[in-house]
């Protein structure tokens, strides 16, 4: 195989709330693998690495002794590309809706979520836990306005302590809570505490970073696991817990178009087994960075990216991805 690389800057439209990172400038590299059968994939490395500043002899040597997960997923992603989808196999793959991430609450009106809610997006992301109480208030408003099959995600980053989490979890048991589809990652993982508290509140507390699935069991596990194609190997984390209660999202990694493409392959190739398993995932995020070379990328739905895309060649991105500036690795 023939490696190029290709570094890129985006820049991110939003700071969101309550991130674990942010940065003014996104970067990374897309990755082009050229294979001995004439093939073609590409996929990102987006680590966060400033390739842009490397000299030629660095970055050469970065990528001849690069190893690790995200750089296995890179090019798994990569291969899947270029291996292509068989517009005969089309039905192997579904549509996967997705949900909307606001990014801050406290900036996001009730006009806002009408305007998506019409759209056909009827699940919320909500960054939580560094301003708790001016969230609280903000998403109270949002609940009272939202349509009846509207939910909410909360997704806390592990940024607040046990108590802090329970003492909110009474105070808005009777209210916010019934609205809300599941709570992702509310505080540092405790298995036990997690499962006792979904049972407690009947809500659902969903694993994301906090803690590797792999090394839980079933009575460990909560009833939402969150999966990224960009950073894991989805496939035997779904093998473990398919047969249990556990119901999977998969997202993107904030991650270039191309990597949050991947994804959305992922999460299309496994809807036709997981079923109802498969809840709404979070992957589209083409639109969260200012005007780039990919922001030609469009597409008819809203919330969801056409099954069709993958069967075109590269996923219809040539007509950009043959024009970049390609640095030859080895």
């Amino acid at each position: 195989m023939k490696l190029f690389i290709c570094p890129y800057k985006l820049i991110p439209k939003n700071k969101q709330l309550n991130s674990k990172t942010y940065a003014s400038e996104k970067y990374g590299a897309l990755v082009k693998c050229d294979y001995k059968n004439g093939q073609i994939g590409y996929a990102d490395y987006h680590i966060g690495e400033n390739f842009l500043d490397y000299n030629l002899f660095d970055i050469k040597n970065y990528f001849k002794k690069i190893s690790g997960n995200q750089w296995e997923q890179t090019l798994n992603l990569a291969k899947i590309m270029a291996k292509g989808l068989n517009p005969k196999n089309k039905n192997k793959i579904q549509t996967v809706k997705n949900h909307y991430l606001i990014q801050n609450i406290n900036k996001f009106t009730a006009l806002d979520l009408l305007n998506l809610e019409t759209k056909g997006y009827s699940k919320f992301k909500v960054k939580m836990g560094k301003k708790l109480r001016a969230e609280t208030n903000a998403l109270k408003t949002l609940v009272q306005k939202s349509a009846h099959k509207t939910l909410f995600r909360l997704d806390f980053n592990c940024s607040i302590e046990k108590k802090e989490f329970i003492i909110w979890l009474d105070k808005n048991k009777d209210g916010i809570l019934k609205k809300v589809e599941f709570i992702e990652d509310p505080f540092p993982f405790k298995p036990g505490l997690w499962r006792h508290l979904e049972v407690k509140y009947d809500m659902n507390i969903a694993l994301d970073q906090a803690a590797d699935p792999m090394t839980l069991d079933e009575s460990e596990i909560p009833n939402v696991i969150v999966l990224k194609p960009a950073i894991q190997d989805v496939y035997p984390i779904i093998d473990k817990f398919k047969k249990t209660e556990a119901r999977f999202v998969i997202t993107h990694y904030m991650d270039h178009p191309v990597g949050q493409l991947g994804a959305n392959f992922i999460a299309q190739s496994l809807k036709p087994e997981l079923g109802e398993l498969l809840l709404d995932c979070g992957l589209m995020g083409f639109d969260m960075f200012e005007k780039n070379t990919f922001s030609q990328i469009r597409f008819s739905e809203q919330n969801s990216i056409p099954s069709k895309v993958f069967t075109k060649k590269n996923w219809g991105l040539e007509f950009i991805l043959k024009d970049l500036k390609w640095l030859a690795i080895n």
